[in-house]
């Protein structure tokens, strides 16, 4: 139906993202009315733990770095 070719369209755009800073789509699974997106497995916590700063000694990432990721991503 229109939501199962609604989400193949924005995981083929999603896989097309790719930056340094982002963890990469590897696949995805479209069964019915499931819906299931695979990603790379990447340590050193999570996108909260860093955004706020639960990531143990290390600190949270700063506004500047948060911009120049966006940016580069923007770029490509």
């Amino acid at each position: 139906g229109q939501a199962e070719k609604e989400f193949k369209v924005e995981v083929e755009a999603i896989g097309k993202v790719k930056h340094k800073n982002l963890v990469g789509l590897i696949g995805y699974c479209a069964e019915g009315a499931q819906r299931l997106l695979v990603y790379e497995y990447i340590d050193n916590g999570n996108l909260e733990q860093w955004l706020h700063g639960d990531v143990g000694p290390v600190s949270p990432l700063t506004w500047e770095i948060l911009m120049k990721i966006v940016v580069g991503t923007a770029r490509g």
